[in-house]
Parts: structure tokens; sequence; C-alpha cells
């Protein structure tokens, strides 16, 4: 059963031209996993946890797992007239986050509004162009369940991801889409290269931000500066509930190196701070086979996939494009014309770590494009350039959508309950 609580339609912000009101719920689905994990001691320490990752760094895929457990997100449907409707885009965000990074970094159970008026909210821009979004938190994270944090690794994400598309496309939302697009940011563009590398027909077209295949060693100096402990001990009023499985930054200062341009002299001047301080105030967890799955390094080839790809990613992302073991050494090239790359830019012989990113994770994809925002770091949509990053997705869409005729969405039998999450 899928339970639905209508939220109060909010104003479309300035930076969408559209003024009519967004009409969005929250949303539960359930879905059944079963993965593939390691089995964790019973005895729960921090020595113990420790010794575990020692001793089993290298077997994380060796014991099955399995479960039912609840996905929650919210839906919001486009009242904007366009070719586009119909059409939904999951997005999916990295670690530490949640569906709230997409619609202007403001969970309201921490009582806070959209970011700036809503001005970096990616789901209006989104609704302005016609398309319907479903933001989730990704299992383990936000409102979601949280399963034991000794299992949600990558082939668990995996799972439950294609469970929720194959309910989506079922009619779960009261709609049977026209097309699901996934869009990820860091570590839900290395879930949706994951997805597509086992269920190759899960997605046509894949927007993957903040994210290439050559993550090195050095990229570990951004994480280490966040400091993360258990969450339960580093913020217990927020998630004393939580296994000590699940890790919160402790170095108050270490998120804005991870996603701005950490360069000399550059602290503000592509970036609002403000938007960092709202950043750390809605900082969540990270389970720790999260940040040991397999792919997190060197990408996820996905030999099957023959559907569209386009990369987002900035030109100073500091995890993904790290040069050195000290912030502000990152780069990730600059495009082409435009700031374009792949099949849709004009370089020739692409070196640069996007360009090697197409064959190596999608060598067998219908096209591969990319752009890279300048001045940007990792948080692509928390910078100014993010409106010229939004628009690229959208021309992009636009360019690789399949000629059909426009269609209303065919509404189906869904079952749903109004009630609060």
């Amino acid at each position: 059963m899928l339970f639905l609580r209508t939220l109060q339609a909010l104003a479309i912000p300035a930076l969408v031209a559209a003024s009519a009101s967004k009409n969005c719920k929250d949303v539960e689905v359930p879905v059944t996993v079963k993965a593939t994990s390691v089995p964790f001691p019973n005895e729960v320490s921090l020595p113990t946890i420790i010794n575990y990752l020692n001793l089993n760094f290298g077997f994380l895929l060796n014991t099955f797992s399995a479960g039912t457990y609840t996905i929650r997100g919210t839906h919001c449907v486009s009242s904007v007239e366009s070719e586009n409707n119909g059409r939904t885009q999951v997005l999916v965000h990295g670690i530490l986050g949640s569906r709230h990074y997409w619609s202007g970094l403001d969970p309201p159970h921490l009582g806070l509004k959209p970011f700036n008026n809503g001005n970096y909210s990616y789901v209006d821009y989104a609704l302005s162009q016609g398309y319907d979004t479903l933001a989730v938190d990704r299992l383990g994270n936000g409102r979601s369940d949280h399963p034991n944090p000794f299992t949600i690794h990558l082939p668990f994400q995996v799972e439950a991801m294609n469970q929720l598309l194959t309910s989506l496309r079922a009619g779960v939302l009261g709609t049977t889409p026209r097309e699901l697009i996934w869009v990820g940011h860091s570590w839900g563009s290395i879930l949706g290269s994951g997805l597509v590398a086992k269920y190759p027909q899960a997605v046509e077209r894949l927007v993957l931000t903040g994210w290439t295949a050559f993550v090195s060693k050095s990229s570990l100096t951004a994480l280490r500066a966040l400091t993360p402990w258990p969450a339960r001990l580093a913020k217990p009023e927020r998630f004393t509930n939580l296994p000590l499985g699940y890790l919160h930054p402790t170095n108050e200062v270490g998120s804005e190196p991870l996603n701005f341009w950490a360069g000399e002299g550059t602290r503000g001047k592509h970036y609002d701070i403000k938007v960092q301080e709202r950043i750390q105030a809605v900082l969540g967890t990270v389970a720790v086979t999260e940040l040991l799955s397999p792919g997190l390094f060197n990408g996820v080839p996905a030999p099957y996939f023959t559907g569209k790809v386009l990369v987002v990613t900035g030109q100073y992302d500091e995890f993904f494009c790290a040069q050195s073991y000290f912030p502000g050494h990152a780069d990730c090239g600059q495009g082409g014309s435009a700031g374009k790359g792949g099949q849709w830019g004009d370089l020739v012989d692409d070196k640069t770590y996007l360009g090697k990113s197409g064959p190596k994770v999608f060598p067998n994809a219908a096209r591969y494009d990319y752009y890279v925002p300048p001045h940007t770091g990792h948080g692509i949509h928390v910078h100014y350039s993010h409106r010229e990053s939004a628009d690229a997705v959208t021309q992009w869409l636009k360019l690789t959508v399949k000629d059909a005729a426009k269609k209303a969405p065919a509404k189906v039998a869904a079952e749903a309950k109004h009630d609060e999450l």
C-alpha cells in the first residue's frame, strides 16, 4: 500500500518562469530487497566495528541478506503544459544528504524553509519545464527506513531502487509514467550506474551529477576532513535511535571543501557562504558500507546499457577529480565549446576524467555526453552556476528525447491513503 500525505502548495520562486503552484505529495513505497552482504558480529562496539572492517573489507559481497523496507519521498506533478508532461525525473541524493538536496535544502522536520526562497530548488526548475519529479530518501537516509548499516552497500541499494522503479511503472503513484529518467548526485550517480549495470533496461536515460569513474585514493582526503563518527554519539538529539554503523561528520567546516572549490582565495566567490551554513545544518548520515561499496572507486562498468548518459560535474570537483592529497587541486577539465563534451562536444582525443569515464563505464551507450559548469565544485546545485547546470540538463533531455506523439499519462487505479509520514 502506498501512503500519501498532501503537502501545502508552495509558490514557485523567481528561479522558475511558471507561476502556478506545485502539486506535491509525500509518498511511501515498500520494497523487498534481496542482496549480498557480510555478516556482522552480534557484539556492536567501536573496536568490533574497526576489526570487522579490517578483516572483511574484501568480502563485503559474500553473504545473502533480505528484508522489506519503506522508501519515502516527495512526488510533484507539473502544472505546466509541455511535451515533457508524464515524464518523471527520479532524483537520488548523495551521501549525508536527503531528498531535500533537490528542493532547496528544506527538510521540514528540522523546521527549515527552502534556502534563499527556493532559488536553489532543482525540483521547481524541473516542474517549470513540464517534468514530474520524485525525490527520494535512499534507504538508510532521511525519512526512509534505516536497515542494518552493515548491509546497505551498493548491491543492496541497487535492488531497492530497481524495486522502486518497477512499482512506479506499475502505477503506484496513480499514473503510469511515459518515462522514468534517473537523475543522481554523487553517490546517487554511482547508484545509477550500478543500477543499469545489473538492470540495463531499468531506465533509458541517465543524468549523473557530481560523478566520474576515477575516484583516487587522494579523494579520501575530502572524506577524512569530515571526521565521521557514529551519528548517535555525534548528534544524539537527532540520531539517538540509529545503530553505531551510521556515521555523521563532526568537523563543522569539513564539508565545505568537499562541496565547493577549495582553491586559494575562492571561498565565497562562486557560492553563497550562507548556503554552506545551511548544508552543515541539514547534513544527515552515511552507512559504513556505503563508504566501502565496490564501485565507489573506479566506477561500475555497465557494458549492456544501451541508453543515453549525461554527466554534469563541476570543473573543480574535489572528490571525483582530485589531483592531490590537499584540497584546492582538483581538475575535471573544462569541456569543449560551452563546457560540453562527449557526442555533443567538439573535443578531439579527450583525455580528461570526464572524457574517459564514458568508454570505461558505458562502452555501448547510445550516446555519452557531459557538461562542465565553470568555477564549480562537487555540489552542483548549491553554486551560483546551478541554473546553468539545470539548463544544460534540460537542453540535453530535449536533444535526446524519442520522437513520440504527445499524450497524457494514463491514470491507473492505485490504492492510496492520505496520512502523516
